[in-house]
């Protein structure tokens, strides 16, 4: 499997946005634990359009993680031309996971907001171990590495 890079998004203050950030890292851990090679990029980097930055994200597989109904991070990613191999929006593994939004704080997670962070990077990490196309809508996806 090619390296894998994990991109959350970054919305201005919404909840969603704070789990999307702590999400990446835990994919990436439990990635890593299952072999993967991976990377983290901070969707900041993209949005400066730093050549580097967009070059290496276009040679990776990349997850991104989404929140808002907007689907900035989904545009952006787009507009510069690189492809997504895994989309997960929040909101999806919520619904999937019955987990509400009522009692989610941007500032503190709670239990609540690590139960979704969990459930976010667990179902991304198994989306990126099943995925082999580009994805176009939210990936629903059971399973782990072999």
């Amino acid at each position: 499997m090619e390296q894998v890079m994990v991109i959350g998004c970054n919305g201005i203050g919404n909840p969603l946005s704070t789990v999307s950030r702590y999400a990446s890292f835990r994919t990436a851990e439990i990635l890593r634990e299952r072999g993967v090679e991976v990377e983290i990029m901070a969707i900041g980097r993209l949005l400066g359009r730093l050549d580097e930055d967009v070059e290496a994200a276009k040679r990776s597989r990349v997850a991104l993680m989404e929140g808002c109904s907007f689907r900035c991070a989904k545009k952006l990613l787009k507009n510069l031309g690189i492809e997504i191999s895994t989309y997960v929006y929040i909101p999806e593994v919520m619904l999937r996971s019955g987990i509400s939004r009522r009692g989610l704080d941007r500032k503190f997670l709670g239990p609540k907001g690590k139960a979704l962070v969990e459930a976010v990077a667990q179902f991304t990490a198994d989306a990126v171990c099943r995925a082999s196309e580009p994805a176009t809508e939210p990936i629903a996806v059971e399973g782990a590495c072999e």
